[in-house]
């Protein structure tokens, strides 16, 4: 399957007889610019991997299988499926790591039976418009669509499924959404755990629902998304932590967040709310250190419930702007 692996080919067309292309068989082909293929069906591991000068594919304008990192870092690739160009059609429940990263002229992705997205799937695919996929709860992981800045979700056949995601799972991985700016609306009834930069830069990101309580935020888990709604049960922007510490930057311009309860964190990190405006209350009762800038601007604060032996010195960089926070 390694046959190819590195050879200087320009163009290679492949006979109709071969459907599939087996893991490794292009990989690290650095002058390999065009590949005729219209009647493969499956394209394995590592396919076309660092074919960094690969300019066109050409495949059937028919579903086909992808395996892990099939086209990792074919920035210049642009695919031809039939008379349909920079659009294709994926068959099968899982988009595997890595098959698209970096792929940045690909526009257009159809994938309704998928219900797996893996690590890095379609992570820095700067062109990528349009994604369709099922209505159903989808796993997605680390990075997979990560600073995907143009594209928007289409879920489902309706039109106001457009811009929401169903999310399966207890956890959304590692900047799964990453600057995704174009992501409105999501549903994520069962997460507990939202990890680093999970939404960073979701900046039109409007409603997400979770469950009531959180036991694990991390840090950029929500950096700068200042139109979003917090839907916790039936409790509209309260936010229930079970984490012991709220993060650097979790929720960082967060600004329609009004309540907090935060039951067994010791610690606000540096810039942890910043920019929240409209937060009215904070109730920490086993907080133990205030760092820095961690309230900032939080200038509707009133009602701070923090245990009575904190050590906490009220001074300008954790406090600026709150006036009339008593």
């Amino acid at each position: 399957p390694q046959a190819f692996w590195g050879k200087n080919y320009k163009k290679i067309i492949i006979p109709d007889s071969i459907t599939k292309i087996p893991d490794c068989a292009f990989n690290c082909c650095e002058t390999l610019e065009s590949i005729n293929a219209n009647k493969v069906k499956y394209i394995g591991v590592c396919a076309f991997q660092n074919c960094k000068n690969l300019k066109e594919i050409h495949l059937a304008n028919d579903e086909i299988e992808v395996g892990n990192c099939a086209f990792n870092l074919c920035k210049n690739l642009e695919f031809y499926c039939g008379k349909e160009k920079n659009k294709i059609k994926l068959k099968g429940p899982i988009i595997y790591e890595g098959a698209f990263s970096q792929c940045a002229k690909l526009e257009v992705v159809e994938a309704l039976q998928t219900k797996s997205i893996g690590k890095s799937a379609f992570s820095n695919c700067t062109n990528l418009q349009k994604i369709y996929l099922s209505a159903e709860n989808l796993e997605v992981g680390d990075s997979a669509f990560s600073e995907c800045k143009n594209l928007e979700f289409c879920c489902g056949k309706e039109e106001k499924n457009k811009n929401k995601i169903k999310l399966a799972g207890t956890t959304i991985s590692k900047g799964a959404f990453n600057l995704c700016e174009k992501l409105e609306l999501v549903e994520a009834f069962q997460a507990q755990n939202i990890m680093s930069m999970a939404f960073q830069g979701c900046e039109n990101l409007k409603q997400i629902f979770l469950p009531n309580k959180l036991q694990k935020v991390e840090d950029y888990a929500f950096f700068r998304c200042e139109k979003l709604n917090f839907n916790c049960n039936k409790e509209k922007n309260t936010i229930k932590f079970y984490g012991t510490k709220v993060p650097t930057k979790a929720f960082f311009l967060c600004r329609q967040i009004e309540n907090v309860e935060i039951q067994n964190a010791t610690i606000i990190e540096r810039f942890a709310f910043y920019g929240c405006s409209n937060i009215r209350k904070i109730k920490a009762p086993n907080l133990k250190n205030i760092e820095d800038c961690a309230l900032e601007d939080c200038i509707s604060l009133q009602d701070l419930e923090i245990p009575l032996k904190l050590n906490l010195k009220l001074n300008q960089e954790k406090f600026f702007g709150n006036n009339g926070w008593q």
